[in-house]
């Protein structure tokens, strides 16, 4: 098992699970009963929306791309796929949007997309890897990493990509 999440209402873990090859995004609750399969296949980096109906994980696919998917917590409906983002998605706090990143590291950047997919838009943009992003507790901005002078600073910027500072 890895990468495991709590629920918002500390119900449930949420957790990749490897056998061999096979993989899958699981859920239980913390005595270890009740083991639900989300999603089959490569998962990575589960993720809970605050709200506690959705997670999101990014799923690595045969041919090196990796998508970042939206299922409902009983792994029911995909709500979302088909986004290319590249590393763990962070939530916002109304649950309605995510930010993710995509690109190769030397020039990876910060977008936000909307649970279905849909609204994607572009928030950083330069020649340098940015990563790891995360919602503000009020959802007003985002901080994230910058490699903008050869070491790995903290940024912060508006929930737009505007008004970047270190």
């Amino acid at each position: 098992a890895f990468h495991p999440r709590w629920s918002p209402d500390g119900e449930w873990v949420v957790y990749v699970a490897r056998e061999g090859a096979n993989g899958a995004i699981r859920r239980r609750n913390p005595t270890g009963v009740d083991e639900i399969t989300i999603a089959e296949g490569r998962g990575l980096n589960p993720r809970w929306s605050q709200n506690g109906q959705f997670i999101a994980f990014s799923r690595a696919n045969q041919d090196g791309s990796v998508d970042l998917v939206v299922i409902d917590k009983n792994g029911e409906s995909v709500v979302a796929a088909g986004v290319n983002g590249k590393v763990a998605p962070d939530w916002s706090p109304n649950s309605k949007q995510l930010v993710y990143v995509i690109g190769p590291d030397s020039d990876a950047e910060i977008y936000v997309t909307g649970r279905d997919g849909n609204g994607a838009k572009q928030l950083t943009s330069n020649r340098v890897e940015d990563g790891q992003p995360l919602w503000s507790a009020d959802g007003s901005s985002i901080l994230f990493l910058s490699d903008g002078d050869g070491t790995f600073d903290v940024y912060s910027m508006g929930k737009d990509g505007d008004q970047q500072s270190r």
